[in-house]
């Protein structure tokens, strides 16, 4: 499963439209920590291409799976789930960092 959503990488300035989670590991302290690599289209990654851009930090979801749920199947909806009021709002130096809702409003895909 992927994320697709066209976003703007911060580090390139180049448009990435398909998001891989490649990591989802839930932690004591009540939460995910998520990483993410980010391709041009679906096509460059389904040809094996590299990533355009791997978020060199995790992002990390408060809260965690309920009992069964698997990780990675948590992780992405929660990633595309509707942001709060405001907090896409906020200026960039005060965003988490990344900005945790960087997909919201995605689509998962297979």
């Amino acid at each position: 499963m992927a994320i697709k959503k066209t976003i703007e990488l911060a580090g390139t300035g180049a448009l990435a439209e398909y998001h891989v989670l490649r990591s989802a590991q839930v932690n004591g302290s009540g939460d995910v920590t998520v990483t993410v690599a980010s391709y041009f289209t679906v096509e460059a990654f389904a040809a094996g291409k590299s990533p355009v851009e791997l978020l060199r930090h995790p992002i990390v979801i408060r809260g965690i799976p309920a009992d069964g749920e698997e990780p990675m199947k948590f992780a992405e909806s929660m990633l595309v789930a509707t942001a709060p009021p405001g907090a896409a709002d906020l200026p960039l130096n005060e965003q988490p960092f990344p900005n945790r809702y960087l997909f919201a409003g995605g689509a998962i895909v297979e």
